[in-house]
């Protein structure tokens, strides 16, 4: 594997590093806070107890993730080693909470569910992609025989 390809791959000067993978993150962390802290997304009085308790959790799940895409982001752009163990959480727990989030709003026919459940595909694949990072980053540390 190529380490340039990297986003968590040690390169060869120890300055601050700001690349795409870190402005994706902050676009991603931008998302996941507008939705936690600023679209104003609270259940429908009456609704039923499930779907009720899925939006409150996708509320605090955004607001979980946003944060942590900002750390993520400042902690990979001053190069601190073991950030993809963050990033492979973060993605994780987005992937798996929106696409449960999903499924339930469809169950309860809110065509948002969709959306929701295209992000959860989206960090899925960023989950899988931190899953790498870290393999790689794990190999690297271990002695060489």
């Amino acid at each position: 594997m190529d380490s340039e390809k990297l986003p968590y791959a040690r390169q060869s000067d120890s300055g601050p590093r700001f690349d795409g993978a870190v402005l994706l993150t902050l676009i991603s962390a931008g998302l996941f806070l507008y939705v936690g802290f600023m679209l104003g997304l609270a259940p429908a009085t009456g609704a039923p107890f499930v779907y009720k308790w899925s939006v409150i959790g996708f509320v605090w799940m955004a607001r979980i993730v946003g944060v942590g895409l900002l750390v993520m982001a400042a902690l990979t752009t001053a190069r601190v080693p073991a950030v993809a163990v963050l990033d492979l959480f973060v993605s994780a727990l987005a992937a798996v909470g929106c696409i449960v989030v999903g499924v339930i709003w469809l169950a309860y026919s809110d065509m948002d569910g969709f959306i929701v459940l295209l992000f959860g595909l989206l960090n899925g694949s960023g989950a899988q992609r931190a899953l790498i990072a870290w393999r790689h980053e794990r190999a690297m540390r271990q002695p060489q025989d």
